[in-house]
């Protein structure tokens, strides 16, 4: 036996104390030395791993508690969420209609058990059973998609608030444009009710009032000197022989007909600013009265 057992551990040296302890042992074993110190680093090892063993249960328990942690904190954050955007007498009315009659139904259980007839109790419990869960399952999904919604919701808003940004630029640009428009049509009235005074009296150039320089008046482009820019309101004819033609200096031409929107008129009057309601980068002022059908009528010219 102890020929057999000297090849499971190397012999080493221990201490006396040690080595008279293993023979002892041993002896009120009934095995041998050697077998002795085999069985001792055998369960050695298997103690080792066991630690090891417990060390991981421990990792794995304490990451289960934390997820579930996790979990509970969020189901509490959407219970609240979802209670803040309920009202507090919301109600479902066919839910309760369906609770009144299982209400009903077990009332009516309770009095045949009470009766003693209680036979066929069984099937009806079962189908109780399967209707609780259902009505459960349906409560239950209610709330199960709350949070698609709301992203829809989210990004809608987001979507709108884009468009009536895009909108609100496209205003301003057809405004500007509009009043650029008018502008030059007044420039280009004025400049020709020149021409054509200077053609009812023959004129092919007149001095300026200002400057007393010589204008050819066919080759202006606008009602203004080329010389000192001084602004053309008139044409006075020489009135001798010898006298000049003068072009006589004024203010500035009035914008002719009517270049004012009814719209912005109408909006001016009932209190509703678009340089207000507009900010310098084009945006919609949100605190604006501003309707939006207005700012479609306005880009779609309706």
């Amino acid at each position: 036996m102890e020929s057999e057992d000297a090849g499971h551990v190397p012999a080493e040296e221990v201490p006396a104390a040690v080595d008279q302890w293993l023979t002892n042992t041993a002896d009120e074993l009934g095995i041998s030395r050697q077998r002795l110190l085999s069985e001792l680093v055998a369960g050695h090892g298997t103690l080792h791993e066991r630690n090891g063993s417990d060390e991981r249960l421990a990792e794995l328990r304490d990451d289960f508690m934390e997820k579930l942690t996790d979990v509970r904190e969020r189901v509490v954050q959407i219970k609240r969420e979802t209670d803040e955007k309920a009202p507090e007498d919301h109600d479902h009315p066919e839910l309760r209609g369906e609770l009144a009659g299982l209400h009903d139904e077990l009332a009516d259980l309770r009095r045949t058990v009470d009766d003693g007839d209680g036979d066929d109790l069984e099937p009806e419990l079962d189908a109780l059973r399967e209707r609780v869960a259902e009505n459960r399952k349906r409560l239950d999904s209610g709330f199960e998609n709350y949070e698609a919604v709301l992203d829809y919701l989210t990004e809608t808003t987001d979507e709108l608030d884009e468009r009536l940004d895009v909108l609100a630029r496209a205003l301003v640009s057809v405004r500007d444009q509009a009043r650029t428009l008018a502008a030059q049509n007044a420039t280009r009235a004025a400049t020709a009710e020149l021409a054509r005074t200077a053609n009812r009296h023959g004129i092919t150039s007149a001095k300026c009032s200002e400057c007393e320089t010589s204008v050819t008046i066919a080759l202006l482009t606008e009602p203004a000197c080329p010389h000192c820019g001084a602004t053309f309101e008139d044409i006075d004819p020489k009135q001798g022989f010898f006298g000049s033609n003068w072009l006589v200096v004024g203010r500035p031409p009035a914008l002719e007909g009517d270049t004012t929107d009814p719209d912005f008129e109408s909006r001016s009057k009932s209190g509703v600013d678009l340089d207000h309601d507009l900010n310098f980068d084009g945006g919609l002022d949100p605190d604006s009265d501003l309707d939006v059908d207005d700012l479609l009528n306005e880009v779609m010219g309706e």
